[in-house]
């Protein structure tokens, strides 16, 4: 086996990454497209600028978004799962720090009939306890077993001797996390962050006039749908809260939003050359 003295002769290529094009649907909402004719496929991504450090509880974020699938208005988890599974597309969320994302692939010849479907997940959501309790339990049953492992145990420690207690980044999630945690802290992180709105879209595949259309139909039936929900649950002891009537009226038009990127720079600010090294001194230290 020869040994390699020096290194190979990389050959510079040029190429030309495709920009994505960009239009506003008529609420506001930024819609960005890169086109791939000929492929029959779409996919589609709603992407929420909220996300684990706007929970004011743990596990907020993530089960908000991943228990949208979980029912909505007028099916059932089962049912809503079967009619996904029968147009043989597939609903994704991903939660980050500062972003949640819902996507949405499907055949192009099915788009007008999953975005519908994706768009009611949106606007009505059921956040059924009873299923926020079987999924808990699986996951914390789950979390058990990690903090068996030492890999597990040290990168969590690692992380919280970086951030802290009092940090998004290093806050850990424990076992009584899961137990504490309501439909009802789900419902408000949704009323807040992800039912008004703002939001950007992202469309990509085998993109026409046509699909095009279907979307902004879509769109102005889940915005309606939102508003109407929104009245209805912001009625307080008998009295309907102006403050929710007036979100309502704007949920009306999702509106396009300009990302901070302030916290972030605060976050790097913080990663000290004396933080490494007490986490460093911690994770030696670490009894697992």
């Amino acid at each position: 086996m020869s040994l390699r003295t020096t290194p190979p002769t990389i050959q510079a290529t040029s190429f030309a990454l495709r920009r994505p094009e960009e239009h506003f649907l008529p609420g506001g909402t930024p819609l960005y497209i890169i086109e791939a004719p000929g492929t029959g496929a779409l996919r589609l991504d709603v992407v929420f600028p909220a996300g684990k450090q706007h929970e004011t509880h743990p596990l907020q974020s993530y089960y908000a978004s991943q228990t949208l699938r979980y029912g909505c208005q007028g099916y059932t988890a089962a049912e809503f799962a079967e009619r996904i599974d029968y147009y043989g597309a597939g609903l994704r969320s991903s939660v980050f720090m500062n972003r949640t994302c819902i996507s949405l692939v499907t055949l192009k010849k099915h788009f007008a009939s999953t975005v519908e479907h994706m768009c009611r997940m949106l606007a009505t959501p059921a956040y059924d306890e009873e299923r926020l309790r079987i999924r808990c339990d699986a996951d914390k049953a789950q979390l058990r077993v990690n903090l068996q492992k030492g890999s597990f145990v040290a990168m969590r420690t690692l992380r919280q001797s970086i951030y802290g207690n009092q940090h998004p980044c290093g806050t850990l999630v424990t076992p009584d996390d899961y137990d504490t945690l309501t439909s009802q802290h789900l419902r408000d992180y949704y009323d807040r962050y992800l039912s008004k709105g703002p939001c950007r879209l992202y469309l990509s595949g085998d993109v026409d006039d046509d699909t095009l259309a279907v979307l902004q139909s879509q769109l102005s039936t889940v915005n309606g749908q939102q508003s109407t929900d929104n009245s209805q649950r912001s009625t307080v002891n008998g009295q309907q809260s102006t403050d929710n009537s007036q979100r309502s009226t704007v949920n009306c038009q999702l509106s396009i939003v300009n990302y901070d990127t302030s916290y972030q720079d605060s976050l790097l600010a913080r990663h000290s050359s004396n933080k490494i090294d007490s986490a460093l001194a911690a994770l030696r230290n670490c009894e697992l």
